[in-house]
Parts: structure tokens; sequence; C-alpha cells
């Protein structure tokens, strides 16, 4: 099993900051995220966070979350197999930046927590996300939850935190980092510096983001994090990262010479072909338009919303999809696809139940990446033609599911029609899940849940067997 990736939210954020990549990423690992709110001292949290933290993880942090994952590469660095560094910088505060955390700390504590949210609000959006008020309810939401004594103790525990850039030098693990173009907070010379400082570090810049780079162009991010978690690492030192070319307005400034020159040569990772980074751009837009489909819904899942969040021009979106029609077809596919690859991969394993069969059919249909066939399925009624289409890959999807379910649980039903009957209520109640989810969230509703149609599946087999 791949390394588990443990996500460190920024300040006055939650793990809803990293709901797209969590929901494009969890299929091939499981993804944590950690309380960065419990103490007040940068080097207690990064502790506590180590305590609860797998044996060993890929690690992704963001500001604040990069300046503990920065901390935690000084406790434990074995113990990170790689480290991505989003929107963050390994300096301490300028006395500007101080001045401005200590007057909202006082703020937040005589009451005034609603108007440290609009002061935050314009630092943390750039221009082109600043107006969009889908992510502002989404931004004023992860406030709302952190709350004032939570914000108080998070800044403190920034004001505290010593100054990294003498310690980059040591960091030995495949490193990106990223930042948007437009970042107020934490410029691109911030990550600069962390490139330069952190051995053959590549580094990634997204065009008309501001602060939240996981929130404005979700697509491009979860995409970067994807290739990251392929990086390997050969030898003793850490892999020589080859250039990585993004198309049209996405780019990356590679890192400089090795600062490693001491320790064993590896091999270059060779340059990507065209038809890779043409992959790499279908990739990102898909993942656009999936998440686009999640958070806004179909009919506005525009094109535009889809390019802003794939990181790409419209331009790339033309060459790559003539139509949006061919983008949700696309999109479709390319999510049917990784469904499949799922179920293969669980049916396959022959250390597998019958219920971890189950289990992971849940988290794959009632999941909130699935939302998104949702989405289609529902939005392309008014189109006949397209949803035809759209409904050809669900009834093939379905076979493929039916085959695999027979080979997982048929020899425990004397009755075929009765296995089969057991699957489609057994995705009956999964998708009735995703709904239910969206009206009254109950984060412990899906245990007691799957607990019930275990205990209903294991009467209908022992009904059957002994009947």
């Amino acid at each position: 099993m791949p390394d588990p990736l443990l996500f460190i939210p920024g300040l006055a954020c939650t793990g809803r900051l990293f709901s797209a990549q969590i929901s494009g990423l969890a299929a091939e690992r499981d993804c944590l995220v950690a309380d960065h709110c419990s103490h007040d001292d940068p080097v207690e949290l990064a502790a506590a966070i180590l305590a609860k933290a797998p044996p060993r993880f890929a690690l992704c942090g963001f500001s604040m979350g990069g300046y503990l994952a920065l901390e935690i590469m000084r406790q434990a660095p074995a113990r990170v197999s790689r480290l991505a560094l989003l929107d963050t910088a390994a300096a301490t505060d300028t006395d500007e930046q101080r001045a401005r955390r200590l007057s909202l700390i006082d703020l937040a504590g005589k009451g005034g927590f609603d108007e440290v949210r609009e002061l935050l609000m314009p630092l943390f959006l750039g221009k082109v996300a600043g107006r969009d008020v889908d992510l502002q309810a989404v931004v004023a939401a992860m406030i709302a939850e952190t709350g004032s004594e939570a914000f108080i103790r998070q800044q403190t525990a920034i004001l505290r935190r010593p100054d990294s850039r003498p310690h980059l030098a040591a960091i030995d693990c495949p490193t990106l980092v990223l930042t948007g173009a437009d970042d107020m907070l934490t410029p691109v010379s911030a990550g600069e510096a962390l490139k330069n400082g952190i051995p053959g570090a590549s580094f990634l810049v997204l065009p008309d983001c501001g602060h939240l780079t996981p929130l404005e162009a979700p697509g491009a991010v979860t995409a970067a994090l994807r290739d990251w978690l392929t990086w390997d690492v050969r030898g003793h030192g850490l892999a020589r990262l080859a250039k990585k070319h993004y198309t049209d307005d996405v780019y990356c400034i590679s890192s400089g010479r090795s600062k490693m020159q001491d320790r064993p040569r590896v091999p270059v990772r060779r340059r990507r072909t065209q038809q890779e980074r043409r992959e790499d751009t279908r990739a990102a837009l898909i993942e656009g338009m999936l998440s686009a489909l999640i958070d806004v819904g179909y009919s506005r899942a525009t094109t535009g919303e889809v390019t802003r969040r794939a990181g790409l021009s419209s331009g790339a979106l033309q060459h790559h999809f003539m139509t949006k029609d061919d983008l949700v077809l696309a999109a479709v596919e390319y999510q049917f696809s990784e469904v499949r690859a799922q179920l293969e991969a669980v049916s396959n394993d022959s250390a597998a139940d019958w219920k971890h069969f189950i289990t992971r059919l849940r988290d794959i249909f009632a999941g909130r990446r699935y939302m998104a066939i949702w989405e289609i399925v529902l939005g392309t009624r008014a189109d006949p033609t397209l949803h035809a289409k759209v409904l050809q890959h669900r009834v093939q999807s379905l076979k493929i599911l039916q085959s695999l379910w027979e080979k997982v649980v048929a020899d425990r039903f004397d009755d075929k029609q009765r296995c089969s009957d057991a699957m489609h209520f057994t995705m009956s109640v999964f998708r009735g899940s995703v709904f239910y989810d969206t009206i009254a969230p109950d984060g412990n509703f899906a245990e007691r849940q799957k607990e019930m149609l275990f205990d209903f599946l294991e009467g209908q087999m022992k009904t059957r067997s002994t009947g």
C-alpha cells in the first residue's frame, strides 16, 4: 500500500480546503487531515500531529501547515516519504506581518471575529477568485468553523515559529513547492527561497491564483500532487527531478544545480513526451470539471469555471475539447475508468473478504467525488442525445460491477437472482446515502448504515443458505 497522505491546512482553514484534492486522490491512498488547532506553540503542535500520524506518510502543508511541515521535518524527517509545501515560506514574519497578526489577535480577542473574517477575505483569495461568491462562502465557513479561540492559538503558534531557512538543505525527500502567482501573503519570492534551499525541489507557480490555491485551482493542484506522488527516491539521495512542463499558462520553475553533489549520483528523470504533456493537460481539465460539478453543480460548471479551476487557459480547453459535451463525456469516462480500476483491485485482493469489498463500494459510490456523476446524469436530461451517451457508460460500468460482485459474493447465495438483487439493494442504499448527506450531514451515519447493511446481507445469506 502507498504511504498515506497527511494534509495540514493553513490559518483559519479546515479540511474543506483540500476537499477537491482528497476527492481526487483518496482512491489511490488514504488521505488524512491533521488537527492544527490544539496548541499555540509550533513545536508542541508538530509533536501532537506526529503523535496521531501514521508511522510513515507523505506530507502536504499549506501556509501555516507548511510552517508545521517544516517543523515536522526537523523532528521526524525519517517518517516523511515526500513533502509538498503549498503557498508557504521558510522565513519568519517581517515586522509588518507580525504587527498585522498581533492586531488580528487583539481584534479576535475583543469579540471582533466577524471583522477578522472581512479583513482576511481579500488576503486569501486572488483577483479572479475574489469575485466568486461560492468560494467566498467556503472561506467564510472555514473561518467560522475555526472560531476565535483556535484562530488566536494558530496565530500565536505562527508568531513563535523559528526561521526554517537554515534547515532546508537537510531535507532529503521528493519535494514540491507550489504557490499562486498573485499570492499576497506568501508571494512567489517565498516559494523561490524554498526551491533554492531544498535540494532538488521542484517549483510550480499557478497563474491567476491568490493564496488559497487548493480552492482557486483545485484541478491543477490535484494534478500536481498526483504527479508528485509518483516521484521516486533512488540510491541514498533525492532523485533529480527533470523540469516539469505544463502547457499554456501553468508553468514550473525548475530547481537549479543540486546541492547534493557529494552524494551518489542518480539518474535524471527523463523529459516527458508531448503525448504525456497532452495527457496531463487533459487530466487537469477533467479534474477541473469534476471539481466544478461537485462544488457548484452541472448548470454552473461552465467552461470558464473549469479552466479557472484547472489553472489553464480557454485556448487549452478548446484545443482538447471542442465542446462542453466533449468534456462532459470525457469526465464520465475518466470517472468510470477510475471506478473500474478500484473495483478490480479490490476484487483481485485475495486477502479481502466480502465486507471489505462492500466497504470499498461504499467509499466509491457514496463518496463526494461520485457526486459529479450524479450531477451529469441529472443535468443532461434536457439533452436526450448527450444523456443517452452518459447512460451508456453507466450501463457498461454496471455490467462490470455485476461481474465483480458475483466474483466476490456469489458463493454465498444459492440463487443467482437473489445475489443480483442484493447488489442492486446495496447500491440503492449507497445512492440514497449520497443525497441524504447533502441535506443532513452526519459524520457517523455512514458507519452506522454500513453495519446495518452488513447485518441485513448476512441475514439474507443465512436465510437463503438454511432455507
